[in-house]
């Protein structure tokens, strides 16, 4: 992330009504706008639901550097994953696939792809396997 200061947000009550105008919500009277009961019925989910939520980001940051930290020097085994990835929406792939990561065993590689397609949709990826540096056999083809 370029600025990490946009995780931020103020979720305003202006926010929430054009989220919800924008989603055709029966939420939000089409006059009237977001009444008071409901505007306050939201905050109370929303506010019940931070906790959860940084607890879920804390636990899946910590899973990540985990699998970073056990296939740090996974380039140079006998034997490895390179994952691929590629979305045609994205500029950064629109020449072809990017490595994402390369790995010790296929587990490692898997759980990044079903970690990462959470944020990228329409993302096609590709696990292949390597032996001693050669690109051996093409294991998945994935696309979300």
């Amino acid at each position: 992330m370029e600025n990490n200061t946009d995780i931020i947000t103020t979720i305003t009550k202006r926010l929430i009504e054009s989220e919800l105008r924008e989603m055709e919500s029966p939420l939000i009277d089409k006059e009237k706008g977001l009444s008071e009961d409901i505007y306050d019925s939201l905050c109370d989910e929303i506010y019940s639901k931070i906790p959860r939520l940084l607890d879920d980001c804390y636990s899946n940051v910590e899973h990540e550097f985990e699998i970073e930290k056990r296939n740090k020097n996974a380039h140079k085994s006998a034997l490895y994953y390179k994952v691929y990835w590629k979305n045609d929406h994205w500029p950064k792939t629109k020449k072809g696939y990017e490595v994402l990561g390369i790995y010790n065993n296929l587990i490692d590689a898997e759980d990044t792809v079903w970690s990462h397609h959470v944020w990228a949709v329409f993302t096609h990826y590709k696990i292949f396997e390597f032996r001693n540096g050669v690109k051996n056999k093409k294991f998945k083809e994935l696309l979300f």
